[in-house]
């Protein structure tokens, strides 16, 4: 396991000085944390100029020394991921996606921190994930939930432990938030309203009095809802991969098998990609899994990891613990167990991300030449190729001989590099923007 270091941080002795209020204002904002910067472009995706400004503030806060200050920038430009190659004569690794829009950028940058957590978490034979009110994904028991009520506080398990207090940590949980924030129609931090225009969307309060004619005081189902991606279909060409399918997919577990309850879920999970272009938080997701599945394929072909030892992790600091949400079901008035209290919905926020499934991998001659494009994702393997046959873990290292052959899926991504052992570039393809980062690995 790689140690974490601290980078950048620098004690400031206590100054009393005189401020306008402007450049107070740009001092503290200057001084914003990267989680704060990231939650600043999530509430407000469509104002460039806030946009832009706090990608960059978030890119100085992850200032890291050369080179990988440079792969850092270039990996910041992808918006999402469409394929890899590990190239064994240069000693890189190549990852290329579409490109975020300069002029309107709408995500927080993707931080190549990300990378060598996943790497780090997978080579120890773990996967990454969050969960909050649950321990190591159990459903809680009644002592549990008698702490949670008496401290009206959720406890934050990062999996494993080594990404608590890392970039990757902080995303998943708030992630995960975002997710419970839905379900209940309600910020559990801000308090503020949570909606979604996509039709047919209804958080559980309002599922459990229409569906259920819920009554305050009567049953209290426990809803718990994860985050699990199906597993990703990844075709193959010697040592490149692409995506070929993906699926994110929000799955309930209770204690109660509540109807009304899992339909919230399942409206979810069929309804995904246009909740995303709602929530910037679920397109991160998705790019960060991608991320992930990439690293899954770098450790299972046993590609040189030897490299990422020397790089300085971010510490960020995360959340042990989050504030309860109790949900109204009933307007009615009926009195509570204390003076002035009424009945609620006790619809703990509980549930998680659990990026553990694997990757499907398949021969990229065995799939169509159309959805190997850079840029096209297939919602699903075709079926006539869904018997073909397929692996559950890449070609080791050192089984393929070495080659300069560029696999046709990634040769226009390739031919657009300017020069040799540059840290990335752009590339135009059928007329989309795309970036690459190049990762020196030795």
């Amino acid at each position: 396991m790689m140690k974490k270091a601290w980078y950048g941080i620098t004690k400031y002795s206590r100054l009393v000085v005189r401020l306008s209020p402007v450049i107070i204002a740009a001092f503290l904002t200057g001084c914003a944390s990267i989680t704060t910067l990231e939650n600043r472009i999530r509430a407000y995706p469509l104002q460039s100029a806030t946009v832009t400004s706090a990608r960059q503030q978030i890119l100085e806060s992850a200032k890291l020394p050369s080179p990988w200050n440079d792969v850092a920038a270039s990996i910041a430009l992808l918006d999402d991921i469409d394929g890899a190659r590990f190239d064994d004569i240069a000693g890189r690794l190549d990852i290329w996606g579409p490109m975020s829009d300069p002029s309107r950028p709408t995500m927080p940058p993707l931080l190549f921190d990300d990378f060598v957590v996943a790497l780090s978490v997978i080579d120890a034979g773990r996967s990454p994930g969050v969960s909050i009110g649950t321990m190591s994904g159990r459903i809680p028991t009644q002592d549990d939930i008698n702490r949670v009520v008496r401290t009206r506080k959720l406890p934050i398990e990062y999996i494993p432990p080594s990404t608590e207090n890392t970039h990757m940590g902080s995303v998943l949980y708030e992630v995960d938030r975002r997710l419970k924030a839905l379900a209940h129609g309600e910020d559990n931090v801000t308090h503020k309203p949570v909606s979604s225009a996509v039709p047919g969307y209804r958080p559980v309060p309002r599922l459990l009095r229409e569906d259920m004619g819920l009554k305050a005081g009567e049953t209290k189902p426990l809803g718990l809802w994860w985050f699990v991606p199906d597993e990703t279909g990844v075709a193959l060409d010697g040592y490149a991969m692409k995506f070929t399918s993906y699926k994110m997919r929000v799955k309930y577990r209770a204690l109660v098998d509540d109807p009304a309850i899992k339909q919230f879920g399942k409206h979810l999970s069929d309804n995904f990609e246009h909740y995303a272009r709602e929530h910037v938080l679920f397109r991160e997701l998705v790019r960060l899994h991608k991320l992930v599945q990439v690293a899954r394929w770098y450790q299972e072909s046993g590609f040189p990891t030897d490299h990422f030892s020397k790089y300085p992790l971010l510490d960020i600091t995360t959340p042990q613990t989050t504030p309860m949400l109790q949900s109204l079901v009933s307007s009615r008035q009926v009195p509570g167990p204390y003076p002035g209290s009424y009945y609620i919905m006790q619809q703990f926020i509980i549930g998680g991300v659990d990026l553990s499934p694997r990757n499907t991998y398949i021969p990229a001659s065995s799939f169509p030449t159309r959805n190997l494009v850079p840029g096209m994702i297939a919602p699903s393997l075709p079926t006539r190729i869904q018997n073909t046959p397929s692996w559950t873990s890449p070609p080791r290292y050192g089984t393929l001989p070495r080659s300069t052959v560029i696999p046709s899926f990634a040769a226009p991504i390739m031919s657009a590099c300017p020069a040799p052992n540059v840290y990335g570039w752009t590339a135009v393809v059928a007329g989309k923007h795309f970036a690459v980062v190049s990762i020196p690995v030795r």
